[in-house]
């Protein structure tokens, strides 16, 4: 059982209560979780059936949604990083933004409230911006998005990037 956090090491079976304890959520087969308001956000492997055939940089994975009302899950989106969920963040507007890594590129995407629309807002290039997002995370605050590491045994962040959201 882990409660009101990040889990960020690889486990095999993830219990979770919402505040109320209505809800108990079993989550298998994932590489930690991001708690929020519409539940919590897992990462799965992507089936051979739901990968490209002979497509090249296809994402391995799936952002999944365990919902806080009913403990459902929902396909939220395709990701390149198992660690992609960690930066996904909501937004006052109802927008949601998340950061995504393939081998070259940092991205930030966002989507609308309902998880459709799947837009990128900016692509960096690794060797301008290094970063791993197994060591980052995302918050917003007042409109702006903090794009932060998480360094020296979860004790200190530095921002590296700040970006305006409407």
């Amino acid at each position: 059982m882990t409660s009101n956090g990040f889990l960020r090491s690889t486990a095999n079976t993830i219990h979770w209560c919402s505040p109320d304890m209505s809800t108990k959520i079993k989550a298998e087969c994932i590489s930690g979780w991001n708690p929020c308001s519409a539940g919590i956000f897992v990462t799965h492997n992507l089936s051979a059936e739901e990968k490209p055939q002979n497509a090249e940089n296809v994402p391995d994975y799936k952002m999944v949604l365990y919902n806080a009302g009913d403990g459902g899950t929902a396909n939220i989106t395709t990701v390149y990083s198992k660690f992609a969920f960690f930066t996904m963040s909501q937004a006052p507007s109802g927008k949601w933004y998340y950061f995504d890594q393939t081998e070259k590129e940092l991205i930030l995407y966002s989507m609308d409230e309902k998880f459709a629309n799947k837009t990128i807002e900016k692509k960096w290039l690794l060797e301008k911006m290094p970063c791993d997002l197994e060591n980052c995370s995302m918050s917003i605050h007042d409109g702006t998005i903090y794009f932060y590491t998480i360094d020296d045994a979860n004790k200190v962040a530095s921002v590296l990037y700040r970006y305006t959201v409407a």
